[in-house]
């Protein structure tokens, strides 16, 4: 009997072997976490300030005040009456078989306890109905704190998309308590998060100066002595570009590129200039032009060795469509100098 069961386990091995290596092998089946819809449930109500959402606040051209709303240039999106809350938490992995949803503790604001190292304090700051730290982890997170007065305890359930997404993060150990440990958080998991909200503080409403509407010298120009940069002609620039920002008295917000470098070998940027009507021409016509009409219309008429810092307004650069990292009719600032001016196109 004894050798009978050892031979019967060898054909179940071999067959599961054969089963593998032939035609009927399937492969493994990705783990599909069940993620549970969002919830918010008030454990303590607060008597205090209330954490509330900003207040929008629109600036239009004023070239179109006759268009209806929906059809009006933007010129600037900003917020008014928005607040800092202060708040403890603690956040649980999501365990479907407990009635409060609480399994594990992953983190606390408690410090060195927090899974963002760049938060150790405690309690914790952040902005009403404002994501996270500028970041797409633990959106949720804000969203839960508005409504609650001071004083008040929430518990919410945040699927994977409001908490951490497709980002595992790893087992860790407390930076104040080297006894402490907190499990992993697998990737698309979903939390729970008990939240205490300490203080509510109203930052102060900052109207920002709307950009021009037409393209602008920010600074008195570099006048050049070279080649002009004339229709036809390629020029060969040197550029930095910020986002324009009404709040600052330069105007000069975040960089976004730049190519100015002392690098030899790299190359400025070129392109064949055209004159402002021809641009004008081809946006009319639904046509792509060579490079975004602000850009090519302060670059016109320039001499080599020249200098301009423009504002170009949204509507002149990547208008109501935008670009990669750029939302719609947005205002940049150029920061040029024209290099050279070629009568034909550069070698790539």
């Amino acid at each position: 009997m004894k050798s009978m069961l050892k031979f019967i386990a060898v054909a179940v091995i071999g067959a599961a072997t054969l089963s593998a290596c032939g035609g009927h092998y399937k492969p493994p089946e990705a783990v599909v976490v069940v993620q549970p819809e969002y919830k918010q449930t008030d454990t303590l109500v607060g008597t205090g300030t209330t954490a509330a959402l900003g207040k929008p606040e629109t600036i239009y051209d004023p070239a179109d005040a006759a268009l209806p709303e929906n059809q009006r240039t933007i010129l600037l999106s900003y917020m008014i009456d928005s607040q800092l809350v202060t708040v403890n938490y603690t956040g649980y992995l999501y365990d479907s078989t407990k009635a409060d949803g609480k399994g594990a503790v992953v983190e606390t604001s408690a410090p060195g306890e927090s899974m963002f190292p760049e938060f150790p304090m405690q309690p914790f700051t952040l902005g009403a109905g404002k994501p996270l730290a500028g970041s797409t982890a633990l959106i949720g997170f804000d969203q839960a704190v508005v409504g609650m007065k001071v004083g008040g305890k929430r518990t919410a359930v945040f699927p994977a998309t409001l908490a951490y997404g497709p980002t595992a993060i790893p087992a860790r150990t407390a930076k104040n308590n080297l006894q402490k440990t907190f499990p992993a958080v697998p990737a698309n998991s979903p939390l729970v998060y008990d939240i205490e909200l300490v203080a509510v503080t109203m930052l102060p409403n900052i109207r920002p100066v709307p950009p021009p509407t037409v393209l602008t010298d920010l600074v008195t120009p570099t006048v050049g002595a070279g080649k002009l940069a004339s229709a036809g002609k390629f020029a060969q620039v040197r550029y930095t570009v910020y986002f324009y920002d009404g709040t600052r008295d330069s105007r000069i917000g975040t960089q976004i590129q730049t190519n100015v470098t002392t690098d030899t070998t790299v190359k400025p940027f070129s392109f064949e200039v055209n004159t402002p009507a021809a641009i004008a021409a081809m946006i009319a016509a639904k046509q792509t032009p060579p490079v975004i009409e602000g850009f090519n219309n302060a670059i016109f008429g320039m001499q080599v060795g020249g200098k301009r810092t423009v504002i170009i307004p949204g509507k002149m650069a990547y208008g109501a469509l935008g670009n990669a990292g750029i939302p719609p009719n947005t205002s940049l600032v150029y920061s040029l100098e024209l290099v050279d001016v070629l009568d034909t196109a550069p070698a790539p």
